[in-house]
């Protein structure tokens, strides 16, 4: 371990990283410091180097922190994959129209074109007169407004 005045005490000197350590021992061996003071200076110089590259780290955590970014975002030229953009892909879209009840487009073996979701034909029964055609298209609206499968469904379930 390092002796010196200015040195920690033995507990925190087992703190220190042995690589450190080692250089530190270097340092004193060749100044041949034999005074508090030179000791000093080297911790000094010692210092000085550590200082700036320790401020730079806390500096860096601290905004990324501050700005609530991800590794991706706070570098993002320096990312190894690309980043997805799910909300761009056709698929994704198609799903959204469906879900809404709009017009869209697929491709199975050949594009297909499906009309948006409408009100069909009335019953033979009468039902729809029963209801009124008004709430009917509040319902019909309502519904597809959804946009959810599973919201949708959940609908269904609690108008039962």
């Amino acid at each position: 371990m390092l002796s010196s005045p200015f040195f920690p005490s033995q507990n925190a000197q087992r703190m220190i990283p042995s690589w450190l350590a080692t250089v530190l021992r270097g340092w004193i061996r060749k100044a041949n410091s034999t005074t508090p003071l030179d000791d000093a200076i080297l911790y000094l110089v010692l210092l000085m180097m550590l200082v700036p590259c320790i401020v730079f780290c806390v500096i860096a955590i601290l905004l990324c922190e501050v700005m609530g970014t991800d590794d991706n975002d706070a570098f993002p030229g320096y990312s190894r994959k690309r980043m997805k953009k799910e909300k761009t892909w056709k698929k994704v879209e198609v799903k959204k129209k469906r879900n809404s009840g709009e017009e869209y487009t697929y491709l199975d073996t050949r594009i297909t074109v499906v009309p948006a979701r409408q009100i069909g034909e009335p019953c033979s029964c009468q039902c729809l007169s029963k209801i009124g055609q008004d709430n009917v298209q509040r319902i019909f609206n309502a519904f597809w407004e959804l946009g959810n499968y599973d919201l949708q469904n959940s609908y269904l379930y609690q108008s039962w």
